[in-house]
């Protein structure tokens, strides 16, 4: 009776413990609203070192969506966090006039895909200075990034009213 016993509660604490595995692949284990998500100094000092900082999972104040800030006719607009799941994407975007001249990340993913947004931002970046839009494609191994950052892009875009000339 007692080997019984001891074999229903080791299996019964196995099934427990598989059930509530966390994969690489689930997400944070709890969720982070966009306002509260992480804002990388790294990704905001240097544009083209998108990496977050060594705790990708310290919170800070996120920079405010849809921020206007204009100096002549130099306009500069944060887009939103848009959450993937290795973490958000935000963009800011630099129009002079009537062209886009800067994109930088504010927020971008760490941990396990630090290394693919490292290469993935300066393509993207680079693809919407040249089609002056957010119509950019996606860069491969980095779609959900890519996805999000092309949606903050053109959320900022909106905000500022920028329409592509042809």
């Amino acid at each position: 009776m007692r080997r019984i016993t001891l074999w229903l509660a080791g299996t019964a604490a196995m099934i427990v413990l598989v059930f509530t595995y966390r994969t690489s692949t689930m997400g944070p284990v709890r969720p982070v609203p966009a306002a509260a998500a992480p804002q990388h100094a790294d990704a905001t000092t240097d544009p083209g070192n998108p990496s977050p900082g060594p705790d990708a999972t310290e919170a800070a104040a996120a920079p405010s969506p849809g921020t206007v800030t204009r100096s002549g006719a130099v306009l500069v607009v944060n887009g939103p966090a848009v959450g993937t799941i290795w973490g958000p994407v935000q963009v800011q975007v630099r129009i002079d006039d009537v062209t886009i001249t800067d994109v930088t990340v504010l927020q971008a993913p760490g941990g396990f895909s630090r290394e693919l947004t490292a290469l993935a931002v300066p393509r993207l970046r680079a693809q919407a200075l040249t089609s002056q839009s957010a119509r950019i494609d996606v860069v491969s191994g980095a779609t959900q990034t890519s996805e999000s950052y092309r949606t903050s892009l053109q959320a900022a875009l909106d905000t500022a009213q920028f329409r592509v000339t042809p």
